[in-house]
């Protein structure tokens, strides 16, 4: 600790430690991590990973004359270090990884996400379900599988129509409320051939009408809502607009 003007004390950072937290070496991370708890100053780093998460988070690298982006794997592994070091402070953390544009950090952020043990984590996972990028919808579904420990869910993201019937139609009828945002996740999703997409569409939303059936108070509304939003938006098929619109009129929407 070093004094500060006024008397105050805060911690001051060790670039040695620093470093070796971005280190893309597990067992080179894992020890820093040690460091810092034995000094008591979790948050303190904490608050640093978060700021290399940053999408604009710039350091001085050897042998240039301005600062440089920190990389993917600095970054892949500042997100480590802070699940480790402040749990609770890691989905702030992770959401800000979210707005930088490297596809795969995004996903890695996403995956993280889904490990970690609040309802606050689950949460983010549905919200970003909405994200009008299929590859980011795609990774939340995945997360959501791992969490859930359900690989249909997973499969929601697959091009091919028959799977899609079968998963959903498994889910709608054997899986509660929960469901009801993968389902009109994949249900935004454009699938090869002109068949191939409409039957995929007809098939998810007959699984969101039987789901509905079964809990209308907890997902009725949300199902109805979101068709609304989908034919408005012109992203239904004639096929699936149809059955659709009678499950939209069934809640009242």
């Amino acid at each position: 600790m070093e004094p500060m003007l006024g008397g105050l004390r805060r911690a001051r950072l060790q670039r040695d430690l620093f470093w070796a937290l971005l280190d893309i070496d597990a067992y080179t991370r894992h020890r820093a991590v040690e460091q810092v708890n034995e000094r008591g100053a979790e948050t303190f780093y904490a608050s640093a990973m978060i700021a290399v998460l940053s999408p604009n988070a710039r350091h001085y690298k050897l042998g240039h004359l301005w600062k440089v982006p920190y990389s993917y794997y600095h970054k892949l592994a500042a997100m480590d270090a802070l699940v480790h070091l402040a749990p609770q402070m890691a989905l702030s953390g992770l959401v800000t990884a979210l707005r930088n544009n490297d596809l795969p950090l995004r996903q890695a952020a996403i995956a993280i996400i889904g490990r970690l043990e609040t309802q606050d984590a689950e949460r983010a996972l549905i919200d970003i379900l909405e994200d009008p990028r299929s590859a980011i919808r795609h990774a939340a579904l995945q997360s959501l599988a791992d969490r859930w420990e359900q690989p249909r869910i997973r499969r929601l993201a697959s091009p091919v129509g028959a799977m899609i019937d079968e998963s959903a139609r498994w889910l709608a009828h054997h899986e509660g409320p929960r469901v009801a945002p993968p389902l009109v996740a994949s249900l935004r999703d454009r699938r090869p051939g002109t068949d191939n997409h409409a039957y995929a569409q007809v098939a998810l939303v007959e699984a969101l009408r039987h789901l509905s059936d079964r809990h209308p108070e907890d997902c009725g509304r949300f199902v109805a809502r979101a068709l609304r939003g989908l034919m408005n938006a012109s992203r239904l098929t004639a096929q699936a607009a149809e059955p659709a619109a009678r499950l939209i009129n069934s809640h009242g929407q």
